[in-house]
């Protein structure tokens, strides 16, 4: 009797009510040039037809995977994804981006040649449906570069780009359920304690900005978690047994000031996703609101200023 062989590549794409753009996510990862994964496919409870949408293409192709559950979120998705996945690698999708055919080639060939990289991102095009291009994310340097930036900065992974190795994931653990925002960005960080990180200098992935993506209650939580997040790492590297933990007991202490830098930190975000859709004039009053709130964030004051000149043009 034959055994089954386990696929190279495991795909996870969670789904919530995204029957705008689903199909085209799907149809990107089917018209990859490498063709040996298995693609689960996670319905989180959606209430308009993606369920149809994801049970048409299953019909159509084998490696399709489908798990229909009540609403869990993103985060519970992923790691549900993870724990019944079977390849080497795992690679992120989400429903209302598009993969670029060759992204699964070049990332497999690159982990199959660079062994000690855990983790491999691409550069990324952003796009939305009012601006077919807003600009590209294209992040130059090697692994402690990467380490340096995701410290100082922030996320510089579009989290729907990138691949990563299994057992890497085994090591340090699946996406922190307590984190609903920015849990890719904290899982990055584990991973560069125990592996080096990479970007494929190519675009190979499109990246759309949506409604939801630009709110004001996404950017406050996502600011939250950041500093969460980022915490936690030093944390993390001083030894603590729950480096989270830790860091949300901080949080807790210093709430009332925090709550005036986040929504500074939100608006500087809302700001920057306005710039990228050229609304400038929008993008110059949030910059302004996130000046005021932080006078010490020179960053937007600059912004508001480089925004305030172009939105007359």
């Amino acid at each position: 009797m034959a055994v089954e062989k386990n696929p190279k590549v495991s795909v996870i794409l969670p789904v919530y009510n995204c029957e705008k753009y689903l199909q085209y996510a799907i149809e990107s990862i089917l018209e990859q040039t490498f063709k040996d994964f298995e693609f689960i496919i996670i319905n989180d409870g959606s209430t308009d037809q993606s369920r149809e949408i994801i049970e048409s293409y299953q019909k159509l192709d084998s490696r399709i995977k489908v798990i229909n559950q009540k609403n869990q979120g993103l985060t519970k998705s992923l790691n549900k994804g993870i724990s019944i996945s079977k390849g080497d690698y795992i690679a992120r999708m989400d429903a209302d981006d598009i993969s670029f055919p060759q992204r699964f080639e070049k990332q497999v060939a690159y982990l199959d040649s660079h062994p000690d990289v855990g983790l491999v991102g691409v550069w990324t095009e952003y796009f939305s449906d009012e601006v077919p291009f807003i600009g590209h994310s294209r992040f130059v340097g090697d692994s402690s570069k990467i380490l340096q930036y995701l410290i100082s900065h922030g996320n510089c992974f579009v989290h729907s780009s990138v691949m990563f190795r299994r057992k890497i994931i085994e090591k340090v653990g699946a996406y922190d359920k307590r984190l609903t925002k920015s849990q890719d960005y904290e899982l990055w960080l584990r991973i560069a304690t125990v592996t080096k990180l990479a970007f494929i200098p190519e675009i190979l992935h499109r990246h759309r900005i949506t409604v939801d993506s630009v709110s004001e209650k996404n950017a406050f939580e996502t600011a939250k978690n950041n500093w969460i997040i980022k915490k936690s790492y030093y944390f993390r590297i001083q030894g603590a047994q729950d480096p989270i933990a830790k860091s949300l007991d901080e949080y807790k202490k210093k709430k009332f000031f925090l709550y005036l830098l986040f929504r500074s930190k939100m608006y500087y975000i809302l700001g920057w996703r306005a710039g990228l859709r050229k609304d400038y004039k929008k993008a110059s009053f949030l910059y302004l609101k996130s000046y005021i709130l932080n006078p010490l964030n020179f960053k937007a004051l600059l912004k508001f200023f480089q925004c305030f000149m172009n939105f007359g043009k």
